[in-house]
């Protein structure tokens, strides 16, 4: 039993929230793909910018999996695929089931300051170690 082998199998949790705090979601690093920016219509207009979204690919899981309960939380179901989630006290959009992608993508500005530091560790080893981060197109 080695105990560093252990430490460099520890899975990570990361999380992120709406502004005013009242949805917050959590889940792990290992359930992360990859990540990539859309720029379709849905997104752009999911997140108010013209420039769209820059996602979280989560492929084996749904928002409402990781998400905390809470009142706070609603979803539009724009059509039988897309299921927008967004805070309803504030307006934060914060994850999507997205058409053509399987599982859910979350937003990263919805990531809390130490998760956004974590992931970008998490790519670095990823790709440092021969492994793939995906950054999809």
């Amino acid at each position: 039993n080695n105990d560093d082998d252990e430490e460099e199998d520890e899975d990570v949790s990361f999380d992120g929230s709406c502004m005013c705090g009242k949805v917050s979601y959590s889940t792990w690093l290992s359930y992360v793909y990859g990540s990539f920016t859309c720029n379709c219509e849905t997104c752009k207009k999911f997140s108010g910018s013209g420039l769209g979204v820059e996602w979280l690919h989560l492929p084996s899981a749904l928002f409402p999996e990781i998400v905390q309960p809470s009142e706070a939380l609603r979803f539009f179901p724009k059509d039988a695929e897309t299921n927008c989630y967004f805070c309803r006290r504030c307006g934060t959009s914060l994850a999507m089931e997205h058409p053509g992608i399987e599982g859910c993508v979350v937003s990263k500005a919805s990531l809390n300051t130490d998760s956004v530091s974590m992931l970008q560790q998490y790519q670095q080893t990823v790709v440092s170690n021969g492994g793939t981060f995906h950054q999809a197109k």
